[in-house]
């Protein structure tokens, strides 16, 4: 079992919810591994429901592919440090990274397809010892 959670939850996720689970039965089960995230925040400011300090994923995804927000979300992920959302960061980044650099590799590739290959994806061949090692 693994238990993810947030930097500022982990008094409950690592002490309270274990003391209490084990309170009420001594044969749960708990997590092996603790993964603790930092803070992500949006434009340099704690997410906030309540002041309204959010983004919505309804109304992003009508601005926005799925596939772009989740390459941004992982890009910038939390893990290790607090890391921030910014709109104009993103639109940026999936302008350069995204539709220029990776759309331009994309290119590239099936243009040496079609070029080299006639558009067939050649068969990889037999994997060997090293192949399967790694």
């Amino acid at each position: 079992i693994v238990q993810f959670f947030g930097c500022d939850n982990g008094y409950f996720y690592i002490v309270f919810f274990p003391a209490l689970f084990w309170a009420y039965d001594s044969n749960v089960i708990l997590p092996k591994v603790f993964v603790n995230n930092e803070f992500y925040l949006l434009e340099a400011e704690k997410f906030s429901t309540s002041r309204g300090h959010a983004v919505w994923g309804i109304d992003f995804l009508q601005q926005f592919s799925a596939d772009a927000a989740r390459f941004y979300l992982a890009y910038t992920r939390p893990e290790n440090q607090q890391t921030n959302f910014s709109q104009s960061e993103f639109e940026r980044t999936i302008q350069h990274d995204l539709e220029g650099q990776w759309n331009s590799w994309l290119q590239e590739v099936n243009s040496r397809l079609i070029n080299e290959y006639g558009g067939i994806i050649p068969e990889p061949g037999a994997w060997t010892d090293n192949h399967r090692n790694f």
